[in-house]
């Protein structure tokens, strides 16, 4: 019984984890799309401007990358006028 219980929440905070991740990914997307599109950037333009590939710009605005590295967002926000910001905070608080 007590290997259940454990296995479910283990399966619980997983599930919780990737959702955590995937709802970052999309709000990371969102505004990558909507500083370029204010712009009136095409994807290939940021891709430029930020010396990355269009496939990686179109991966992260549709949330395809969970984890980008914190080169590729340096160089992002450089060419869009904006600063990285990333924070921990505690999960209770974020929950």
């Amino acid at each position: 019984m007590q290997a259940d219980n454990h296995d479910g929440w283990n399966r619980r905070r997983q599930a919780s984890d990737t959702y955590l991740a995937q709802r970052r990914a999309i709000e990371l997307g969102q505004a990558i799309y909507d500083a370029r599109s204010a712009k009136g950037w095409s994807q290939r333009r940021l891709a430029e401007q930020a010396q990355v590939r269009q496939a990686t710009i179109s991966a992260l605005e549709t949330a395809d990358v969970l984890y980008p590295t914190l080169e590729t967002l340096d160089k992002l926000a450089a060419a869009l006028d904006l600063d990285v910001n990333v924070s921990l905070t505690s999960r209770a608080l974020s929950a």
